[in-house]
């Protein structure tokens, strides 16, 4: 069995701070003071008045000083590119690979470079095998004893 539901008002609880002493007014029936909503269509700038007149002629100047600063790097950047040597310029220095400049895959063209350097390699030690020793210079009078 449930109690029984009663139908009169419940009683407001005891009202002690600056909110409830408010919410208690508003339910009195106190009028409270109407409140004009701020235009904020315009943004920021147009709110600030005159003290944005001094703020917006620095931030144009901070403006043509970094525009400034872009053309400058994009005409350095142009100049640099029109010094730049080619390729070929780059291949007699040694400093780009022939199959670098070829457009043979990277990993191709580090495989060639393996094979490369390995025949190389067995082709060397197989002249120093066969070179003269000191005294066979000697004989041939290639040498002073």
């Amino acid at each position: 069995p449930r109690p029984p539901v009663s139908t009169t008002s419940v009683p407001a609880p005891p009202m002690d701070s600056g909110k409830d002493a408010l919410l208690n007014q508003i339910r009195q029936g106190t009028k409270l003071k109407k409140v004009v909503p701020k235009d904020r269509s315009e943004g920021p700038r147009a709110r600030q008045g005159s003290a944005s007149a001094g703020a917006g002629s620095v931030m144009g100047s901070l403006g043509a000083m970094a525009a400034e600063l872009a053309k400058r790097r994009k005409m350095k950047l142009e100049s640099k590119l029109e010094s730049r040597p080619t390729a070929a310029e780059l291949h007699e220095k040694n400093i780009l690979r022939e199959e670098e400049r070829s457009g043979v895959s990277p990993m191709l063209a580090a495989a060639q470079a393996a094979l490369k350097k390995g025949q190389l390699t067995d082709s060397l030690n197989q002249q120093l095998q066969h070179r003269p020793t000191k005294d066979d210079l000697v004989r041939r009078r290639v040498l002073q004893n």
